[in-house]
Protein backbone atom coordinates (compact mmCIF):
# COMPACT_ATOMS: atom_id res chain seq x y z
CA UNK A 1 0.00 0.00 0.00
CA UNK A 2 0.93 3.40 -0.74
CA UNK A 3 1.98 6.19 1.86
CA UNK A 4 -0.12 9.22 1.97
CA UNK A 5 -0.45 12.26 4.22
CA UNK A 6 1.71 12.79 7.86
CA UNK A 7 3.06 8.80 6.60
CA UNK A 8 4.17 9.68 2.96
CA UNK A 9 6.24 13.00 4.82
CA UNK A 10 7.82 10.84 7.85
CA UNK A 11 8.71 8.26 4.89
CA UNK A 12 9.95 10.25 1.71
CA UNK A 13 10.94 14.60 3.48
CA UNK A 14 11.30 14.37 6.86
CA UNK A 15 14.71 15.72 8.35
CA UNK A 16 16.17 16.79 4.91
CA UNK A 17 15.53 18.88 1.38
CA UNK A 18 14.31 16.75 -1.29
CA UNK A 19 14.47 16.90 -4.68
CA UNK A 20 11.02 15.45 -6.34
CA UNK A 21 8.39 16.81 -9.54
CA UNK A 22 5.02 18.08 -9.13
CA UNK A 23 2.38 15.58 -8.86
CA UNK A 24 -0.47 17.44 -9.74
CA UNK A 25 -0.43 20.81 -11.01
CA UNK A 26 -1.35 23.87 -8.81
CA UNK A 27 -0.22 27.01 -8.10
CA UNK A 28 2.96 28.10 -5.59
CA UNK A 29 2.12 30.78 -3.05
CA UNK A 30 3.85 33.47 -1.40
CA UNK A 31 5.15 32.22 1.89
CA UNK A 32 3.87 35.84 3.30
CA UNK A 33 0.60 36.90 1.38
CA UNK A 34 -0.27 33.43 -0.23
CA UNK A 35 -1.17 34.88 -3.28
CA UNK A 36 0.19 32.79 -6.47
CA UNK A 37 3.45 33.43 -7.75
CA UNK A 38 3.97 30.87 -10.21
CA UNK A 39 2.14 27.95 -12.15
CA UNK A 40 3.81 24.08 -11.53
CA UNK A 41 2.42 21.87 -13.81
CA UNK A 42 2.81 18.05 -13.33
CA UNK A 43 6.12 16.61 -13.60
CA UNK A 44 7.64 19.77 -12.80
CA UNK A 45 10.94 19.17 -11.08
CA UNK A 46 10.94 20.55 -7.54
CA UNK A 47 12.72 20.49 -4.26
CA UNK A 48 10.66 20.25 -0.72
CA UNK A 49 12.77 21.86 1.89
CA UNK A 50 13.21 20.98 5.42
CA UNK A 51 10.44 21.56 7.88
CA UNK A 52 10.03 20.73 11.40
CA UNK A 53 6.31 18.93 11.07
CA UNK A 54 3.75 17.44 8.66
CA UNK A 55 1.73 20.82 9.18
CA UNK A 56 3.95 23.00 9.87
CA UNK A 57 2.27 25.28 6.93
CA UNK A 58 -1.35 24.95 6.98
CA UNK A 59 -3.40 26.73 4.55
CA UNK A 60 -6.80 25.74 6.09
CA UNK A 61 -7.16 22.11 6.05
CA UNK A 62 -4.79 21.58 3.67
CA UNK A 63 -1.29 20.73 4.90
CA UNK A 64 1.78 22.76 2.67
CA UNK A 65 5.50 22.53 2.03
CA UNK A 66 8.17 25.12 1.50
CA UNK A 67 9.12 24.60 -2.47
CA UNK A 68 11.68 25.69 -4.32
CA UNK A 69 10.91 25.87 -8.60
CA UNK A 70 13.21 27.58 -10.20
CA UNK A 71 14.47 30.81 -8.80
CA UNK A 72 11.17 30.71 -6.59
CA UNK A 73 10.72 29.59 -3.04
CA UNK A 74 6.96 29.25 -1.68
CA UNK A 75 3.94 27.00 -0.17
CA UNK A 76 2.82 23.60 -2.27
CA UNK A 77 -0.28 21.59 -1.07
CA UNK A 78 1.63 18.60 -0.01
CA UNK A 79 -1.44 16.56 -1.32
CA UNK A 80 0.26 17.48 -5.21
CA UNK A 81 3.84 16.53 -4.69
CA UNK A 82 4.85 13.36 -5.91
CA UNK A 83 7.45 10.54 -4.13
CA UNK A 84 10.87 12.02 -4.21
CA UNK A 85 13.53 11.30 -7.21
CA UNK A 86 15.81 8.62 -6.90
CA UNK A 87 19.45 9.50 -6.16
CA UNK A 88 21.37 7.93 -8.99
CA UNK A 89 24.41 6.36 -7.44
CA UNK A 90 27.90 8.57 -6.68
CA UNK A 91 25.91 11.50 -7.59
CA UNK A 92 26.79 14.66 -5.55
CA UNK A 93 24.41 15.29 -2.78
CA UNK A 94 25.57 18.34 -0.95
CA UNK A 95 22.34 20.01 0.48
CA UNK A 96 21.47 23.27 -1.14
CA UNK A 97 21.81 26.51 0.39
CA UNK A 98 18.20 27.21 -0.26
CA UNK A 99 19.29 31.35 -1.36
CA UNK A 100 17.61 33.16 -3.31
CA UNK A 101 19.00 36.69 -5.50
CA UNK A 102 16.36 38.51 -3.06
CA UNK A 103 18.75 37.52 -0.16
CA UNK A 104 21.61 39.31 -1.91
CA UNK A 105 19.90 42.57 -2.32
CA UNK A 106 19.41 43.37 1.43
CA UNK A 107 21.93 46.77 1.55
CA UNK A 108 19.67 48.17 -1.48
CA UNK A 109 17.66 51.67 -0.92
CA UNK A 110 14.20 50.80 -1.05
CA UNK A 111 12.16 52.96 -4.00
CA UNK A 112 9.53 53.03 -6.16
CA UNK A 113 10.01 53.60 -10.31
CA UNK A 114 8.46 54.41 -13.10
CA UNK A 115 9.19 50.56 -15.34
CA UNK A 116 7.77 49.82 -18.36
CA UNK A 117 4.40 48.25 -16.31
CA UNK A 118 4.30 51.93 -14.65
CA UNK A 119 5.29 52.78 -10.85
CA UNK A 120 7.22 49.72 -8.77
CA UNK A 121 8.51 48.62 -5.49
CA UNK A 122 12.69 47.98 -6.29
CA UNK A 123 15.83 47.89 -4.67
CA UNK A 124 18.29 50.50 -5.88
CA UNK A 125 22.03 49.55 -5.48
CA UNK A 126 24.26 52.30 -7.02
CA UNK A 127 27.85 51.26 -5.61
CA UNK A 128 29.93 48.16 -5.22
CA UNK A 129 29.96 48.20 -1.77
CA UNK A 130 26.12 47.73 -1.49
CA UNK A 131 26.38 44.74 -3.32
CA UNK A 132 29.06 43.36 -1.43
CA UNK A 133 27.99 43.80 2.15
CA UNK A 134 24.47 42.47 0.82
CA UNK A 135 25.84 39.56 -0.68
CA UNK A 136 27.99 38.62 2.39
CA UNK A 137 24.93 39.45 5.11
CA UNK A 138 23.26 36.99 2.76
CA UNK A 139 25.70 34.42 2.88
CA UNK A 140 26.36 34.91 6.60
CA UNK A 141 22.40 33.82 7.13
CA UNK A 142 21.95 30.68 4.36
CA UNK A 143 25.41 29.76 3.99
CA UNK A 144 26.69 29.84 7.33
CA UNK A 145 27.38 26.08 7.41
CA UNK A 146 29.63 26.71 4.25
CA UNK A 147 31.98 29.14 5.28
CA UNK A 148 34.06 28.17 2.52
CA UNK A 149 31.50 29.95 0.20
CA UNK A 150 31.37 33.02 2.33
CA UNK A 151 35.78 33.46 2.31
CA UNK A 152 35.89 32.59 -1.28
CA UNK A 153 33.21 35.40 -1.94
CA UNK A 154 34.88 37.69 0.55
CA UNK A 155 38.24 37.29 -1.59
CA UNK A 156 36.37 37.75 -4.95
CA UNK A 157 35.18 41.73 -3.27
CA UNK A 158 38.71 42.22 -1.70
CA UNK A 159 40.30 41.44 -5.14
CA UNK A 160 38.67 43.82 -6.97
CA UNK A 161 38.37 41.75 -10.03
CA UNK A 162 35.00 40.63 -10.85
CA UNK A 163 35.49 38.54 -13.90
CA UNK A 164 37.16 35.75 -12.45
CA UNK A 165 36.49 33.63 -8.78
CA UNK A 166 38.03 31.55 -6.95
CA UNK A 167 35.75 28.17 -6.13
CA UNK A 168 38.73 26.34 -4.43
CA UNK A 169 36.26 23.33 -1.92
CA UNK A 170 33.06 24.61 -3.78
CA UNK A 171 30.83 21.86 -4.63
CA UNK A 172 29.35 21.59 -8.08
CA UNK A 173 25.59 21.92 -6.01
CA UNK A 174 26.95 25.25 -4.72
CA UNK A 175 28.47 26.78 -7.62
CA UNK A 176 25.57 26.26 -9.95
CA UNK A 177 23.02 27.50 -6.80
CA UNK A 178 25.41 30.65 -7.08
CA UNK A 179 25.85 30.89 -10.84
CA UNK A 180 21.45 30.89 -10.97
CA UNK A 181 21.07 33.50 -8.08
CA UNK A 182 24.41 35.83 -7.85
CA UNK A 183 24.42 35.45 -11.33
CA UNK A 184 21.49 38.12 -10.96
CA UNK A 185 22.91 40.66 -9.29
CA UNK A 186 26.25 39.90 -11.33
CA UNK A 187 25.40 41.18 -14.32
CA UNK A 188 25.09 44.76 -12.41
CA UNK A 189 27.99 44.23 -10.47
CA UNK A 190 30.08 44.05 -13.74
CA UNK A 191 28.05 47.43 -15.41
CA UNK A 192 28.67 49.65 -11.94
CA UNK A 193 32.35 48.43 -11.85
CA UNK A 194 32.71 48.87 -15.34
CA UNK A 195 34.26 45.09 -16.05
CA UNK A 196 32.27 44.43 -18.75
CA UNK A 197 34.46 42.82 -21.17
CA UNK A 198 33.05 39.65 -20.21
CA UNK A 199 29.86 40.81 -21.48
CA UNK A 200 28.99 39.51 -25.67
CA UNK A 201 28.17 41.45 -27.59
CA UNK A 202 28.92 44.87 -24.47
CA UNK A 203 26.10 46.32 -24.68
CA UNK A 204 27.46 48.65 -21.96
CA UNK A 205 30.02 50.35 -23.94
CA UNK A 206 29.76 53.70 -23.96
CA UNK A 207 27.10 53.80 -21.61
CA UNK A 208 27.38 56.15 -18.12
CA UNK A 209 26.08 53.39 -15.36
CA UNK A 210 23.89 55.26 -12.40
CA UNK A 211 22.72 52.04 -10.38
CA UNK A 212 20.79 49.03 -10.65
CA UNK A 213 16.69 48.49 -10.01
CA UNK A 214 15.56 45.28 -8.68
CA UNK A 215 11.61 44.82 -8.59
CA UNK A 216 10.62 43.41 -5.40
CA UNK A 217 6.90 42.75 -6.03
CA UNK A 218 6.60 39.10 -6.61
CA UNK A 219 4.01 39.70 -9.37
CA UNK A 220 6.63 41.71 -11.64
CA UNK A 221 7.18 39.73 -14.54
CA UNK A 222 9.55 39.86 -17.57
CA UNK A 223 12.83 40.78 -16.17
CA UNK A 224 14.91 40.28 -13.19
CA UNK A 225 16.68 43.67 -12.98
CA UNK A 226 17.06 47.33 -14.94
CA UNK A 227 20.44 48.67 -15.47
CA UNK A 228 20.34 52.73 -14.91
CA UNK A 229 22.17 55.04 -16.97
CA UNK A 230 22.64 58.56 -16.15
CA UNK A 231 20.63 59.55 -19.40
CA UNK A 232 17.55 57.83 -18.08
CA UNK A 233 17.57 55.00 -20.08
CA UNK A 234 16.55 51.71 -18.77
CA UNK A 235 18.24 48.42 -20.24
CA UNK A 236 16.00 45.57 -19.00
CA UNK A 237 18.05 42.44 -17.94
CA UNK A 238 16.51 38.76 -17.82
CA UNK A 239 19.31 36.77 -16.05
CA UNK A 240 19.63 32.96 -16.79
CA UNK A 241 22.62 30.34 -16.01
CA UNK A 242 23.81 28.27 -18.20
CA UNK A 243 20.94 27.92 -21.34
CA UNK A 244 18.11 28.51 -18.80
CA UNK A 245 15.09 26.86 -18.37
CA UNK A 246 13.00 26.55 -21.74
CA UNK A 247 9.57 28.35 -21.33
CA UNK A 248 6.23 26.88 -21.75
CA UNK A 249 4.78 27.92 -24.98
CA UNK A 250 1.05 27.30 -23.87
CA UNK A 251 1.43 29.41 -20.61
CA UNK A 252 3.55 32.21 -22.24
CA UNK A 253 3.62 33.09 -25.63
CA UNK A 254 -0.20 31.46 -26.51
CA UNK A 255 -2.08 33.33 -24.27
CA UNK A 256 -0.41 36.88 -26.12
CA UNK A 257 -1.61 35.43 -29.26
CA UNK A 258 -4.98 34.94 -27.89
CA UNK A 259 -5.23 38.19 -27.00
CA UNK A 260 -3.74 39.41 -30.24
CA UNK A 261 -4.23 37.14 -33.02
CA UNK A 262 -7.63 35.13 -32.50
CA UNK A 263 -9.07 36.65 -35.84
CA UNK A 264 -7.62 33.51 -38.55
CA UNK A 265 -7.49 36.46 -41.02
CA UNK A 266 -4.53 37.69 -39.19
CA UNK A 267 -1.74 35.80 -41.69
CA UNK A 268 -3.39 32.76 -41.59
CA UNK A 269 -0.69 31.36 -39.34
CA UNK A 270 -0.71 28.16 -37.66
CA UNK A 271 0.15 30.56 -34.43
CA UNK A 272 -3.38 32.50 -35.30
CA UNK A 273 -4.95 29.25 -36.04
CA UNK A 274 -3.45 28.06 -32.68
CA UNK A 275 -4.99 31.02 -30.54
CA UNK A 276 -7.93 30.61 -32.42
CA UNK A 277 -8.54 26.76 -31.66
CA UNK A 278 -8.34 28.21 -27.94
CA UNK A 279 -10.52 30.59 -28.69
CA UNK A 280 -13.14 27.64 -30.16
CA UNK A 281 -12.98 25.64 -27.33
CA UNK A 282 -13.59 28.95 -24.37
CA UNK A 283 -10.03 28.36 -23.79
CA UNK A 284 -8.97 31.97 -22.58
CA UNK A 285 -5.87 33.35 -21.99
CA UNK A 286 -6.17 33.64 -18.79
CA UNK A 287 -6.83 29.85 -18.07
CA UNK A 288 -3.82 28.89 -19.90
CA UNK A 289 -1.83 31.42 -17.37
CA UNK A 290 -2.76 29.84 -14.79
CA UNK A 291 -1.67 26.26 -16.20
CA UNK A 292 -4.85 24.80 -17.31
CA UNK A 293 -6.17 24.21 -20.82
CA UNK A 294 -2.88 22.72 -22.66
CA UNK A 295 -3.99 19.59 -23.35
CA UNK A 296 -7.79 20.62 -24.75
CA UNK A 297 -5.45 22.94 -27.27
CA UNK A 298 -3.09 20.28 -28.42
CA UNK A 299 -5.94 18.12 -28.98
CA UNK A 300 -8.44 20.08 -30.83
CA UNK A 301 -6.04 21.30 -33.08
CA UNK A 302 -4.10 17.62 -33.05
CA UNK A 303 -7.01 16.34 -34.62
CA UNK A 304 -8.72 18.68 -36.73
CA UNK A 305 -5.76 20.53 -38.22
CA UNK A 306 -3.29 18.28 -37.94
CA UNK A 307 -5.07 14.96 -38.78
CA UNK A 308 -7.93 17.12 -40.64
CA UNK A 309 -11.11 14.60 -38.52
CA UNK A 310 -14.06 16.32 -38.59
CA UNK A 311 -16.60 16.84 -35.94
CA UNK A 312 -19.33 14.51 -37.11
CA UNK A 313 -16.44 11.51 -36.77
CA UNK A 314 -14.80 12.52 -33.12
CA UNK A 315 -17.19 15.20 -31.85
CA UNK A 316 -15.09 16.16 -28.76
CA UNK A 317 -11.68 15.71 -29.11
CA UNK A 318 -10.32 15.66 -25.59
CA UNK A 319 -12.65 12.60 -24.66
CA UNK A 320 -10.14 10.33 -26.86
CA UNK A 321 -7.21 11.53 -24.57
CA UNK A 322 -9.29 10.23 -21.76
CA UNK A 323 -10.09 7.27 -23.25
CA UNK A 324 -6.42 6.63 -24.61
CA UNK A 325 -4.96 7.38 -21.23
CA UNK A 326 -7.49 4.96 -19.17
CA UNK A 327 -7.01 2.44 -21.96
CA UNK A 328 -10.11 2.39 -23.46
CA UNK A 329 -10.39 2.26 -27.00
CA UNK A 330 -13.46 2.66 -29.03
CA UNK A 331 -14.17 4.30 -32.77
CA UNK A 332 -13.03 7.19 -31.92
CA UNK A 333 -9.93 6.63 -30.64
CA UNK A 334 -9.01 4.13 -33.61
CA UNK A 335 -9.84 6.82 -36.28
CA UNK A 336 -7.15 8.88 -34.53
CA UNK A 337 -4.50 5.87 -34.38
CA UNK A 338 -5.40 5.10 -38.02
CA UNK A 339 -4.82 9.11 -39.14
CA UNK A 340 -1.54 8.99 -36.67
CA UNK A 341 -0.34 5.87 -39.02
CA UNK A 342 -0.99 7.72 -42.05
CA UNK A 343 0.84 10.85 -41.14
CA UNK A 344 3.40 12.07 -44.22
CA UNK A 345 4.20 15.26 -43.16
CA UNK A 346 7.08 15.68 -41.31
CA UNK A 347 7.43 15.80 -37.45
CA UNK A 348 10.04 17.04 -34.35
CA UNK A 349 12.50 14.24 -33.79
CA UNK A 350 15.01 11.81 -35.03
CA UNK A 351 14.40 10.30 -38.56
CA UNK A 352 12.49 7.36 -37.87
CA UNK A 353 10.26 9.01 -35.08
CA UNK A 354 7.07 8.38 -36.53
CA UNK A 355 7.98 4.55 -36.38
CA UNK A 356 8.69 4.89 -32.90
CA UNK A 357 5.00 6.58 -32.52
CA UNK A 358 3.29 4.43 -34.49
CA UNK A 359 5.23 1.40 -32.54
CA UNK A 360 3.83 3.18 -28.86
CA UNK A 361 -0.06 3.96 -30.25
CA UNK A 362 -2.05 5.00 -28.24
CA UNK A 363 0.65 6.14 -25.61
CA UNK A 364 2.78 8.55 -28.11
CA UNK A 365 -0.40 10.32 -28.78
CA UNK A 366 0.20 13.43 -26.96
CA UNK A 367 4.16 13.44 -27.87
CA UNK A 368 2.87 13.17 -31.89
CA UNK A 369 0.52 16.07 -32.02
CA UNK A 370 3.59 17.83 -30.00
CA UNK A 371 6.00 17.05 -32.13
CA UNK A 372 3.60 18.30 -35.29
CA UNK A 373 2.38 21.54 -34.07
CA UNK A 374 6.51 22.19 -33.23
CA UNK A 375 7.11 21.61 -36.55
CA UNK A 376 4.64 23.17 -37.79
CA UNK A 377 5.50 26.78 -36.01
CA UNK A 378 9.15 26.01 -36.65
CA UNK A 379 8.73 26.25 -40.27
CA UNK A 380 5.82 28.87 -40.51
CA UNK A 381 7.50 32.00 -40.91
CA UNK A 382 4.45 33.90 -40.58
CA UNK A 383 3.79 32.21 -36.65
CA UNK A 384 7.62 32.83 -36.22
CA UNK A 385 7.35 36.34 -37.24
CA UNK A 386 4.37 36.46 -34.88
CA UNK A 387 6.03 35.06 -31.86
CA UNK A 388 9.05 36.90 -32.37
CA UNK A 389 7.16 40.24 -32.20
CA UNK A 390 5.42 39.32 -28.65
CA UNK A 391 9.12 38.47 -27.19
CA UNK A 392 10.74 41.41 -28.69
CA UNK A 393 7.19 43.64 -27.61
CA UNK A 394 9.15 43.03 -24.03
CA UNK A 395 11.95 44.33 -25.09
CA UNK A 396 15.03 42.86 -22.65
CA UNK A 397 18.60 41.67 -22.77
CA UNK A 398 18.83 38.18 -21.93
CA UNK A 399 22.21 37.48 -20.10
CA UNK A 400 23.40 34.36 -19.98
CA UNK A 401 26.09 33.06 -17.80
CA UNK A 402 28.44 30.28 -19.31
CA UNK A 403 27.84 27.33 -16.39
CA UNK A 404 31.09 25.73 -17.58
CA UNK A 405 33.27 29.08 -17.38
CA UNK A 406 31.33 29.58 -13.91
CA UNK A 407 32.31 26.02 -12.68
CA UNK A 408 35.88 26.85 -13.59
CA UNK A 409 35.90 30.27 -12.17
CA UNK A 410 35.39 32.25 -15.19
CA UNK A 411 32.39 35.22 -15.43
CA UNK A 412 31.40 34.92 -19.41
CA UNK A 413 28.15 36.79 -20.09
CA UNK A 414 26.62 36.03 -23.59
CA UNK A 415 24.02 39.02 -23.99
CA UNK A 416 20.99 38.67 -27.11
CA UNK A 417 18.13 41.44 -27.41
CA UNK A 418 14.20 39.95 -27.67
CA UNK A 419 14.82 41.64 -31.40
CA UNK A 420 16.95 39.92 -32.65
CA UNK A 421 16.61 36.48 -31.21
CA UNK A 422 16.19 33.22 -33.06
CA UNK A 423 12.94 31.68 -31.58
CA UNK A 424 12.60 27.16 -31.53
CA UNK A 425 9.83 25.80 -30.72
CA UNK A 426 10.33 22.47 -28.89
CA UNK A 427 7.87 19.40 -28.67
CA UNK A 428 10.13 16.46 -27.61
CA UNK A 429 10.25 17.75 -23.84
CA UNK A 430 8.29 14.96 -22.19
CA UNK A 431 9.05 11.16 -22.64
CA UNK A 432 7.77 9.78 -26.26
CA UNK A 433 5.15 7.11 -24.76
CA UNK A 434 3.91 9.28 -21.72
CA UNK A 435 0.71 10.39 -23.02
CA UNK A 436 0.06 12.44 -19.87
CA UNK A 437 3.35 14.23 -21.17
CA UNK A 438 4.21 14.91 -17.45
CA UNK A 439 7.02 17.04 -18.67
CA UNK A 440 5.33 19.41 -20.56
CA UNK A 441 4.13 19.44 -24.10
CA UNK A 442 5.21 22.23 -26.10
CA UNK A 443 8.24 24.67 -25.32
CA UNK A 444 10.31 27.27 -26.55
CA UNK A 445 14.00 28.64 -26.37
CA UNK A 446 15.27 31.76 -27.20
CA UNK A 447 18.68 30.96 -29.07
CA UNK A 448 21.25 33.44 -30.14
CA UNK A 449 21.83 34.82 -33.40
Amino acid sequence: MSSSGGTAWKKYFDGSDVKTTVKTSGSLLNTKTYSPIAPLSEGDEIEVLKQDTYKTYMRGTSPHVRVVYGTKIGLFPFANVAKPLVKKPGKETVPRLNILAEDFIGNGKDDKVNLSSGLEPVKVISTVKQIKDGVLDGLTTKGRNYPVIKEQMEKFFASGDYTEIDFTDVSDTHKNELGTYFGEILIGLLAISGQTSVCHPNIFLGKRIQDILVPTDNAFKGVDSFIRCTDGELIPISSKYGVGAKAAFFGNLLPAGIKNYTDIRVGNSVFSQLAKTAKTINITAKTLEGNRGAKEILYEYGIRSILGINRQKVPRTYDVYNKMRTNISNEQTKLVEDAIRNYTDKIEGVSNIMDKVIEGLPNTTSSFFSRAISEKLNSDTKSQTQMKEILAGKNFYQANLDDTKWKKGTVYFRLVNTGSIELKIIGSKAALNNIDAKQGTINYEIKYP
